[in-house]
């Protein structure tokens, strides 16, 4: 079981590790939901753009970052005993596997870097793009003579182009197909 939480948009940590009963807003965590709700001890828990993440605050000062509600799951000997602020219970979520994904590491918070490990992805290659775009376009029902179009188009791009990219492109190239055609 996979779950994915996007730290650019769930900057504080309740998203991990939920929030104690008698706030309004109190539940546990998505971790915790996962596996109690799929009945699985070792899920899969997908942090993206770990990179945005920030450090959120209450009015009293009180930090809530993501970052720090993730350090105690990633540390296996505290994972092991790790309290359910919702619950109350321990859970022993040293099982979870963690992927942390970045687009820059060098703004992941120090302390998150030191309990991971790092795995570099080179930037992608005009033939890597090439292949995206055509198994996308043909995905999406792209003319075969359009798909072929952009596969040559990306083949010979550099530096600078990514999957969002390629994808506006198709989204850009299947809004210019809808159009009526003007006699």
């Amino acid at each position: 079981m996979t779950e994915l939480i996007d730290a650019a948009n769930e900057p504080a940590g309740f998203a991990v590790a939920g929030s104690q009963r008698g706030w309004a807003t109190a539940q546990p965590g998505r971790p915790v939901e996962l596996i109690l709700r799929e009945r699985v001890g070792n899920p899969v828990i997908v942090i993206d753009e770990v990179d945005k993440v920030g450090d959120v605050r209450s009015d009293r000062g009180f930090s809530f970052a993501l970052s720090n509600a993730l350090l105690p799951l990633l540390e296996p000997l505290s994972a092991r005993t790790w309290n359910c602020p919702y619950f109350r219970v321990r859970f022993d979520m040293r099982w979870i596997t963690w992927v942390l994904t970045s687009n820059n590491r060098r703004t992941v918070p120090a302390p998150l870097l030191s309990r991971c490990r790092v795995v570099d992805i080179p930037p992608l290659s005009g033939a890597h793009l090439a292949y995206f775009a055509r198994r996308e376009g043909v995905a999406r029902g792209l003319p075969a003579d359009t798909v072929d179009a952009l596969v040559d188009m990306l083949r010979g791009v550099g530096r600078g182009w990514d999957l969002r990219a390629v994808l506006k492109l198709i989204e850009g190239v299947l809004a210019r197909e809808a159009l009526p055609l003007l006699h």
